[in-house]
């Protein structure tokens, strides 16, 4: 659930805004199956991807 909390400066928009770019590269770089990984003793997997796509 998301919601607005209306203060005198920003309420909650500093918080949301910093969660999904948070959420986004998480989920672009596999940070989800990081912890499998890592119990398996599995260096370097999962292998994730940049936001940005280099030239």
């Amino acid at each position: 659930m998301v919601a607005n909390v209306a203060t005198d400066i920003s309420g909650n928009a500093d918080f949301v805004a910093e969660s999904g770019i948070y959420f986004m590269i998480g989920l672009s770089r596999k940070i989800h199956q990081l912890g499998k990984s890592l119990s398996e003793q599995r260096m370097g997997e999962p292998q994730g991807r940049a936001l940005r796509r280099s030239q």
